[in-house]
């Protein structure tokens, strides 16, 4: 039986954590020590990140007339990295 390993990976980090309320806002310092993880995690298993993507649910309008987006995290976009 052969082994064949996974060559290309995407990993969701999300903005949210499951235990926050409902108001949404969003710890930028813990989801950027999330993002730092996932590809720190990425390279130790020897995975060079292609892109990273960030994904929006939704879009609307606030009441003093700003757009707004939800972001509902990123997709890290990697590749094994073969010699």
């Amino acid at each position: 039986m052969e082994f064949f390993e996974e060559l290309n990976k995407t990993v969701f980090v999300p903005a949210f954590s499951l235990s926050k309320d409902s108001n949404y806002q969003i710890n930028t310092n813990q989801f950027g020590e999330d993002i730092n993880k996932a590809i720190n995690i990425l390279n130790m298993e020897k995975y060079r990140i292609v892109g990273i993507q960030s994904v929006i649910s939704g879009k609307g309008i606030n009441n003093a007339g700003l757009g707004y987006s939800y972001t509902e995290g990123v997709l890290i976009l990697a590749e094994k990295f073969i010699k």
